[in-house]
């Protein structure tokens, strides 16, 4: 998101003055007629000139050559931090660019590729990193940014950072993240958090209140802004945005539904609005469909094509975060390129956000992709055996029987073309899909699954080996999720999902101006970041089920 920042207009202009002219011409004037003069007085010289002394350019010529050499060797550091990351090897690489030894012109550039790398790092490993190894000091800052849990208290670490490391070569040229947030504005002092509190969205809209609420607990700045809720299912929305401009709001968090965050982007709130929704895109079946379906609701692919309006509109700067699933499908395709898959098979049930993931699959995924659709889990075993052609297989045994005249011994063998399959159902239709698997002998095959596999299960012993797109939240479990379950039924998927997605809006309420595509917030429903379109993008944690357990994977 880009916020209009003050142009600073103080160069440095020389100016050559009338007055100054005179006194210049006339000296060039009199130096003139005394070279003349002399040339009419003196004879030519005909003694040749003596070689020109090459001793006086050595100096000259050796810092030449050390600045090359210095180009040269940065240059070659750049590139092997470049194929470092691309190797995934981030500690090396941060080690590596820390020890440039850089010009000071070069000493921004670098220390802020030096902080996006250090991004890559899981925070455990950023932890770890931070006890021992040539870059600790820097890793030691990352973790302890990680760790905090608004901006005010990563401004105070940072600040303590700095102050036991003055003359650390990052402490020179303050990586622009942490620039802006040593100079971050103040936040607003007025927030309205627009939600559903009845009908249809009632559940959604008061799960995402406490989860929202929670946070606001949970942040230990002393000075916090005001926060008033209204009901978007009470009143039209003019009247509510009247009465926020009334009460002073200076901040919009919401709203839920799409329905009313159209009707809010036409009454032009000329202050910031941080949707939980997403502009101009299909809810899928809001308010009509099953509260199951709630978490799927935005697309992805179009999530923010109305952002540039909404922007316009909204003056003071937009974004939305949404739960989409298209977020997990971008996820699972980086996992299987991870792993070295190539041809892919997609099983999904017929249900509306499964055909979004698979779509979004369909869009990154370079390689071979087929994908299989199935609308009755009773079937689910057969519709299986299709999908790997086990049944041609049969074919193929009975006409090789025919034609011999006798009776063969076989055992059907499915296909051997794929190497992966990723799955888009439930967990209902996920404890059929795994016995089926086996039952066609494919079950060495990596299963790789959206997070509806897991959701509401109260054991997965079924789904051994899943390897499963999940929410951070759910993941590493901390002082906000004991809360969450104190209150709430932990196995409920879609309250848990609503909660974090609560959580999340209050973290970027408390970090707008720090919003940056380059420099992650690390949130409940994910790594969030930034588009330039106005949405927020959600990289989830990544699991495998172990154990009958999720477990979080390497």
């Amino acid at each position: 998101m880009a916020f209009p920042q003050p142009e600073s207009n103080n160069l440095a202009t020389y100016w050559v003055q009338q007055r100054d002219a005179n006194p210049c011409r006339l000296a060039l004037v009199l130096l003139l007629s005394a070279t003349l003069a002399a040339c009419q007085t003196e004879a030519p010289q005909t003694t040749p000139a003596a070689p020109p002394d090459h001793r006086q350019d050595a100096p000259a010529d050796a810092q030449n050559a050390r600045a090359a050499a210095a180009l040269e060797t940065l240059r070659a550091t750049e590139a092997s931090v470049s194929a470092l990351q691309r190797q995934g090897r981030i500690a090396e690489a941060v080690a590596e660019l820390a020890n440039i030894a850089a010009p000071q012109h070069r000493r921004q550039e670098i220390n802020d590729r030096l902080w996006r790398l250090t991004a890559e790092a899981s925070p455990a490993r950023a932890a770890a990193l931070a006890k021992r190894g040539p870059a600790a000091e820097i890793w030691a800052l990352r973790r302890a940014i990680a760790q905090s849990f608004s901006a005010a208290e990563k401004a105070e670490r940072l600040d303590d950072w700095l102050n036991r490391h003055p003359r650390h070569s990052l402490a020179t040229a303050l990586p622009e993240p942490l620039a802006r947030l040593r100079h971050r504005p103040p936040p607003a002092r007025r927030v309205g958090l627009f939600i559903p509190l009845n009908g249809a969205l009632a559940a959604a809209g008061k799960t995402v209140r406490d989860g929202f609420i929670s946070a606001y607990l949970q942040d230990s700045t002393a000075v916090k802004p005001e926060v008033r809720i209204y009901d978007t299912a009470a009143e039209p929305m003019a009247a509510l945005l009247q009465a926020s401009r009334t009460a002073g709001i200076e901040f919009i968090v919401g709203p839920l539904s799409k329905t009313a965050l159209e009707s809010l982007i036409g009454l032009n709130p000329r202050i910031p609005v941080l949707a939980l929704n997403y502009p101009r895109t299909p809810m899928d079946g809001y308010p009509q469909a099953p509260m199951r379906d709630y978490p799927q609701a935005p697309m992805h692919g179009d999530s923010c094509a109305g952002e540039a309006e909404a922007r316009l509109k909204a003056e003071g700067g937009f974004a939305a975060l949404g739960l989409a699933i298209e977020d997990e499908a971008a996820l699972i395709a980086e996992r299987l390129q991870t792993d070295g898959r190539e041809r892919v098979m997609v099983i999904r049930n017929d249900r509306n956000w499964a055909t979004r993931g698979t779509s979004q699959l369909t869009k990154s995924w370079p390689h071979h992709l087929e994908q299989h659709t199935f609308g009755n889990i009773r079937t689910m075993t057969e519709s299986v055996g299709e999908a790997l052609q086990v049944a041609a297989s049969q074919a193929r045994h009975d006409q090789l029987a025919q034609a011999l005249g006798t009776s063969l011994e076989f055992l059907p063998r499915a296909r051997q073309d794929i190497d992966g399959i990723v799955a888009f159902v439930d967990h209902l239709q996920a404890r059929a899909l795994a016995p089926a698997l086996k039952f066609h002998f494919t079950d060495e095959l990596p299963v790789y699954a959206s997070s509806q596999s897991v959701r509401g299960a109260r054991r997965l012993g079924d789904l051994e080996g899943f390897q499963v797109a999940e929410l951070p939240f759910r993941l590493h479990p901390g002082p906000l999720h004991q809360a969450f379950s104190e209150v709430f039924d932990p196995q409920d998927a879609n309250l848990t999902a609503l909660f974090a997605l609560g959580i999340d809006a209050y973290r970027l309420l408390d970090h707008w101006s720090l919003l940056n595509a380059d420099d992650p917030l690390r949130g409940a429903t994910g790594t969030l970041r930034l588009g330039d379109d106005g949405c927020i993008r959600r990289t989830l944690g990544w699991a495998v089920v172990q154990g009958g357990a999720l477990s979080v994977a390497p």
